[in-house]
């Protein structure tokens, strides 16, 4: 049964609310009217057991108001039980999308047919609408799917804040027993990464105990899967205070596939705007190891001061040593994304990168044989907009070298890979990657969602209800469309923010965003790239 639109509007205003409270320690779910737990507790049961992801988020908020050491059980059983939905739900998933492109195959190999006489048309159309009614039916059950997913992640984002409500609002003395069993059951021996960036999350909005030692305990843990270790650092930033400073510039050592952590410690010394992150931050740019995080700690940088002088070390440290004495501390942190073009690295339609891993997302819809426009003049050009793309990309591809890993997406209804996984820049590899980009004609609608969705799988992310274990492969990606989202299993611009916004809280991707013409949702592309540390351009 297909969920009701309005039941994906409450499931997106509750995620953002319980996201809202994670970010802001001080709303505690406490400061909610107080029921009496023996009164409440059966209708909350019924709640929390129910088929409808409405009422089980509305039975998460209530227990996080009963201020009774009991309602924990209820918000542990309410886990279990959501893992067991998670899983069926995921397993749908992947059949579906299977079911799906096999329908998709046999419509294609139906079109290269060609029926002559009046009885093969007649046979052809018969079968061409069933394989059709098959194919439309999986999408169907895949945006249905969606929506359930969707619900699915703001019940996993009202479980912490429930729980850290039920902590805050017992008595002082048994909030810290009640920290206890919340660790025995999320950050366990057998705890795996969702239960830990869970545990992250309680630590991250309880106001009643302190977190501090916690926090850092996990973010410097090195046995921990990178995306927990960073979502501590962000959760210690997200507090403050002078421990949250020491916890950022720490983070900022860490090396190779831990660059998570540090990508963390660096945006959150941006955030948390003190004086003492800058000169860690200056240090930083002198390594020759950062890839993308020479980016990240140039925005930073700027945004901490309201300087420009490149992303290398040597100008901002000559700068700092005459200013330091009397360097007045802006009051508010500049624009992070305005930043001058850099000195060095790959650049796609004007956006440089420094990273090592870059991932390309690129539409090849229908409507990118439309004729192309001069940015400047407004003229039609002569080439089409797929042959400019062909260009930029060539010309893009031949900037990497060998020390670098890339991988090309084409999405338009369908989503292709083109390497097949992350591969070094070889010039081998760049060359076919070329050769394909050319060899593709295209068709179809604009699936922005799924491409979106696999750049995350390829990066090593979870996007249904898990999370994958270890580091991302990928941490820039570019995304090219000409249009507005026409396919897929979400086509609504801010149910696709929602799921890039789950998909990336802890991974640390940087998504740049490039809008070619006039059709394209402007408006999503540029919060697309802003929500995700990245750049937006119009060609």
């Amino acid at each position: 049964m297909r969920t009701p639109p309005v039941v994906v509007r409450l499931a997106l205003a509750l995620l953002g609310a319980a996201l809202a409270v994670l970010a802001a320690p001080s709303s505690r779910a406490g400061d909610a009217p107080v029921e009496a737990f023996d009164a409440a507790a059966p209708a909350v049961r019924r709640l929390l057991d129910s088929d409808k992801g409405a009422d089980r988020l509305q039975g998460l908020t209530r227990a996080g108001r009963l201020r009774d050491p009991r309602a924990l059980d209820l918000v542990l059983d309410a886990v279990a039980k959501e893992a067991a939905r998670s899983a069926a739900l995921s397993k749908a998933q992947t059949e579906t999308a299977a079911s799906l492109e096999t329908a998709l195959s046999d419509v294609e190999k139906a079109n290269a047919e060609n029926p002559r006489s009046a009885r093969e048309v007649e046979a052809f159309n018969k079968r061409v609408k069933k394989i059709e009614a098959k194919r439309d039916a999986a999408y169907a059950r895949l945006r249905e799917l969606a929506a359930d997913a969707l619900q699915a992640r703001a019940i996993a984002a009202a479980v912490p804040v429930a729980a850290a409500g039920i902590v805050d609002g017992v008595a002082p003395a048994a909030a810290p027993a009640l920290l206890e069993r919340l660790a025995a059951a999320w950050n366990g021996p057998k705890a795996g990464v969702d239960d830990r960036l869970r545990w992250v999350d309680v630590l991250a909005a309880v106001g009643s105990v302190p977190t501090a030692p916690a926090l850092r305990a996990l973010a410097r843990d090195a046995s921990l899967d990178v995306r927990v270790r960073a979502a501590a650092v962000a959760a210690s930033a997200t507090r403050g205070g002078d421990a949250a400073v020491e916890d950022c510039v720490a983070a900022l050592a860490e090396k190779g596939d831990a660059w998570p952590v540090a990508a963390a410690g660096v945006d959150g010394l941006r955030r948390l705007h003190r004086r003492e992150g800058i000169e860690p931050l200056i240090e930083m740019l002198g390594r020759e190891d950062l890839g993308r995080l020479r980016e990240d700690a140039h925005r930073a940088l700027r945004s901490l001061t309201g300087q420009g002088h490149g992303p290398y070390r040597q100008p901002w440290a000559d700068w700092w040593k005459e200013a330091k004495a009397t360097f007045p501390m802006p009051e508010k942190p500049a624009d992070a994304l305005d930043l001058t073009r850099p000195e060095k690295g790959v650049t796609f339609y004007g956006i440089t990168s420094f990273s090592d891993r870059i991932l390309f997302v690129l539409d090849v819809s229908g409507s990118m044989t439309d004729a192309a426009y001069d940015q400047a003049t407004g003229a039609r050009a002569d080439e089409r907009r797929i042959d400019l793309l062909r260009k930029e990309l060539a010309a893009t591809l031949a900037m990497l070298d060998p020390r670098r890993t890339f991988e090309v997406v084409l999405f338009s209804h369908r989503v292709v890979r083109l390497m097949g996984a992350m591969t070094p820049a070889t010039p081998p590899a760049v060359e076919k990657a070329k050769k394909l980009v050319v060899d593709t004609e295209p068709a179809g609608g604009t699936n922005l969602h799924d491409a979106l969705e696999t750049a995350f799988l390829i990066a090593g992310v979870g996007t249904a209800t898990t999370t994958r274990s270890g580091p991302p492969v990928v941490d820039t990606i570019f995304f090219m469309t000409d249009g507005k989202p026409t396919a897929g299993k979400l086509q609504k611009p801010d149910e696709i923010l929602e799921a890039v916004r789950s998909w990336n809280r802890s991974a640390n991707l940087t998504i740049h965003t490039i809008a070619m013409g006039d059709d394209c949702d402007v408006a999503f592309l540029e919060a697309l790239a802003v929500q995700n540390h990245g750049r937006f351009v119009k060609r």
